[in-house]
């Protein structure tokens, strides 16, 4: 028997059994409680963010690091902490929000290629009319790219699912090991 706990933002669906969905609770409490005793322990709020990150729980990881950023500023100040806020924006589909908090941590891989991901999302064509994607073990859903040179973008081990590609310019493309279930309409795949 699985099980829901319900978190400030979100829940649990991948709790497979009470015992799991009763860690959890436990783990999530302890971790408030901590961040009430100490509001000024960044390494309680982290934890507890890693622990929604894991529960796909993407809100309320945004709802903690804006909580955190409140009560202890410094945070701010690490790139790896800046990168894996904005790839909660991300995941939790504020694209416009994602790209803002990315968009100078382009130096970052992982920055930005959720930096490039919420350009597509969100339309902008001066930004990723040419563009050298890095997809690499990334995940694509129902996304349509249309009129883009897209040439030497690494989607290897990506997963590409409902994404139609029209009229792109894939030339030199890696695809290797993705997983691919897209619709591909008058676009260059050539080597």
């Amino acid at each position: 028997v699985g099980g829901y706990y319900l978190t400030y933002r979100g829940h649990c669906g991948g709790c497979r059994g009470s015992e799991e969905l009763d860690t959890m609770k436990t783990q999530y409490d302890a971790l408030e409680d901590l961040i009430r005793k100490y509001p000024k322990t960044s390494e309680f709020y982290l934890k507890k963010i890693a622990l929604y990150d894991e529960n796909k729980d993407y809100e309320a990881a945004v709802f903690t690091y804006e909580r955190a950023f409140a009560a202890v500023p410094a945070i701010k100040e690490k790139p790896e902490n800046m990168a894996d806020y904005g790839r909660m924006l991300f995941l939790s589909g504020r694209y416009k929000e994602a790209i803002e908090v990315l968009e100078p941590l382009k130096t970052n891989l992982d920055a930005l290629s959720y930096l490039q991901h919420s350009r597509l999302r969100v339309g902008t064509p001066n930004q990723t009319s040419i563009l050298k994607l890095e997809m690499s073990g990334k995940e694509m859903t129902n996304l349509t790219i249309s009129d883009k040179d897209l040439s030497g973008s690494n989607f290897s081990g990506a997963k590409l699912a409902g994404v139609r590609f029209i009229n792109v310019k894939l030339r030199g493309a890696d695809f290797t090991g993705a997983e691919i279930l897209a619709e591909i309409s008058g676009s260059d795949l050539s080597v």
